[in-house]
């Protein structure tokens, strides 16, 4: 529902029930053995209000198109852009977050945010979570979130274990 655009803010304890048309967003987070996970997940019931099921499947394509733009050599900024390209496209990208993930390791949120104007090279063996996400005020959104380790040579590999669509 609306606590869906809150992007990383944790909504006030309520007896409100969530609706079968809305979509409710799950941030797991956690540590094993010293090191952070987060993973981010849009789940929706089979009624999901046609709009939100629009806006979780843009973030769908906006994560895949970020995931596959994490290369040694790529920069920051390119990955950022390769969500901002599918936002750009669609009809709610003013609601586009400004951030499409961050860096992770000993710590939750590392070094590199990734956003616009950051030429930083990505490096083989970095742990980046990529979670472009579409927060509208009031309305609700969606995030879908990639933990990913930068290779050598090719695509990263991906190490979230949960299916990208839940809805």
């Amino acid at each position: 529902g609306p606590w869906s655009a809150a992007g990383s803010r944790w909504p006030p304890a309520t007896d409100r029930v969530i609706g079968a048309e809305e979509v409710v967003v799950v941030d797991v987070i956690g540590a094993h053995r010293g090191y952070h996970f987060d993973v981010n997940r849009t789940f929706g019931r089979p009624e999901l209000d046609p709009d939100a099921r629009a806006i979780a499947e843009i973030v769908e394509t906006a994560t895949r198109g970020a995931v596959d733009a994490c290369r040694a050599g790529a920069t920051v900024d390119s990955v950022y852009q390769a969500a901002a390209r599918v936002f750009g496209n669609s009809p709610f990208a003013e609601f586009a977050g400004p951030m499409s993930g961050h860096g992770i390791g000993l710590e939750t949120v590392e070094l590199p945010y990734i956003r616009a104007g950051d030429h930083s090279p990505l490096e083989p063996g970095m742990v980046l979570c990529i979670e472009p996400g579409i927060f509208i005020p009031g309305r609700g959104g969606a995030v879908i979130e990639q933990e990913v380790i930068i290779q050598p040579d090719g695509p990263p590999e991906v190490i979230t274990p949960t299916p990208m669509r839940m809805w």
